[in-house]
């Protein structure tokens, strides 16, 4: 926990996989600041009901570590 804690890659703000790095009361305005967009927040329902979650990423973490890392965070940007 602490490497990932010390990971020095900053994640960027906009994207909504960082929020489950951040302080609960952060994440939960964060979270609270997205639903109040019509567009986020049916992609958050879509998200919060959904029965699982297919992630295609390209990572090819080589260390138990960064595979880790990599799982509860990545590099915290989108793919736009």
């Amino acid at each position: 926990m602490l490497g990932i804690a010390s990971a020095a890659a900053t994640p960027a703000s906009s994207n909504p996989g960082v929020l489950t790095t951040a302080p609960r009361d952060d994440w939960t305005a964060a979270r609270a600041r997205l639903a109040a967009d019509a567009t986020s927040a049916a992609s958050l329902n879509t998200i919060d009901t959904a029965l699982f979650v297919v992630v295609m990423d390209d990572a090819q973490p080589l260390t138990r570590a960064a595979e880790a890392r990599t799982m509860l965070f990545g590099d915290g940007r989108g793919r736009c």
